[in-house]
């Protein structure tokens, strides 16, 4: 017991003289964590959008080119391409200009993006109506 009381002491003192030492070396430094990397969304997605009884398969896929996204979206007549991709931490947003007979309806989409899924849902306004639908993707098995 005394000599680890010992022991302790000398640990007090070393590390108290230490830290009046300007000199230390690198190896017994703290080192920082590093840095949690962003998901991957790069590849091919599917899932479903459930619109109050009638829905539709959704896929899409993003490819990564250089420090952006590049994407589509699967709409009514087929891929459409995804704009604004932005993905921060694991939060992922997107925007479709999806084309209708009376003009192009602006889709907005966000996702909390997981190894395996984005969860999330989709806006839109629609000749003065507000639709939020929650539309989950999941990469193919």
């Amino acid at each position: 017991m005394r000599s680890a009381t010992v022991f302790a002491a000398g640990l007090l003192l070393t590390a108290a003289a230490g830290s009046t030492a300007s000199a230390q070396s690198d190896s017994t430094k703290a080192k920082p964590p590093a840095a949690a990397s962003a998901p991957s969304i790069e590849g091919a997605w599917t899932g479903y959008l459930d619109m109050g009884g009638n829905g539709m398969a959704v896929n899409a896929s993003f490819k990564k080119e250089k420090d952006s996204y590049t994407g589509t979206i699967s709409g009514m007549d087929g891929e459409v391409p995804l704009q604004q991709i932005e993905l921060k931490g694991d939060t992922l947003t997107a925007m479709a200009s999806m084309p209708t007979p009376n003009g192009n309806i602006e889709v907005w989409y966000w996702f909390t993006v997981t190894k395996d899924a984005l969860s999330g849902g989709l806006d839109a306004n629609v000749q003065g109506q507000s639709y939020s639908l929650p539309l989950s993707l999941k990469r193919p098995e």
